[in-house]
């Protein structure tokens, strides 16, 4: 079995997490596939490539399981729709939210910037719904509040299948560092955002992409 770890940032180099490092190693071997998570989201075209890559995967027969370990925020919980099995950590939790962005010009350009989000969203919405079936609209209504879930509310609304039991992530994330609005107030998310050994790294500035959730390049931040 091949086996992915995604513990960080998506679509960032340093850490080997970009699409560039990830889609050859998804790519390369025919046997079972594995990806383990414990991540808060990052660059949604980045996110998109890798997810892309590992559907390609499944439809060539091999079989795949994502594993949330700690965290699937954001464009992270969007890789792990790619599994035909999504085991979710017991005390792990999961984030769905609108694609950001940055940007700066006149009001046409901004309504541009806006509307590219909007279709970005649909694309994030288009994959969820095909996990979880349910409709857009309930959707855009999850995505618009930024909403989290533990493991047993994730399955409730089929973004997983089953639940492991007694499963810890290996590694802290520092969510707090990244903005997110509505950061429940939990013992998990604590030990999430205050127990990591090494600083956490910022937000990724929005200028290394810019449409959606970045900020100059046309891929965004999720």
């Amino acid at each position: 079995m091949t086996e992915i770890l995604i513990y960080g940032i998506v679509g960032d180099s340093w850490d080997g997490l970009d699409a560039n490092t990830l889609v050859p190693l998804i790519s390369d071997g025919d046997d079972d596939l594995s990806l383990r998570i414990n991540s808060p989201g990052g660059y949604v075209m980045e996110g998109l490539a890798i997810f892309n890559a590992v559907i390609r995967e499944k439809k060539k027969g091999r079989k795949v399981t994502c594993h949330i370990d700690g965290l699937a925020a954001s464009m992270a919980s969007i890789i792990a729709m790619a599994g035909e099995e999504i085991i979710m950590a017991d005390y792990a939790l999961m984030m769905i939210h609108n694609p950001w962005d940055c940007a700066c010009d006149d009001a046409a350009e901004l309504r541009r910037a806006a509307d590219k989000l909007d279709r970005l969203r649909d694309q994030l919405v288009g994959i969820y719904a095909g996990r979880t079936g349910m409709s857009a609209e309930n959707l855009i209504l999850l995505l618009d509040a930024e909403t989290w879930f533990t493991a047993e509310q994730a399955l409730e609304q089929n973004f997983i299948t089953p639940i492991s039991e007694a499963a810890t992530a290996s590694a802290a994330i520092n969510v707090k560092a990244f903005g997110f609005r509505k950061i429940p107030d939990s013992p998990l998310v604590t030990t999430l955002a205050l127990a990591s050994t090494r600083t956490a790294p910022a937000a990724p500035p929005p200028q290394k992409e810019t449409t959606m959730p970045q900020g100059t390049q046309p891929g965004g931040e999720n």
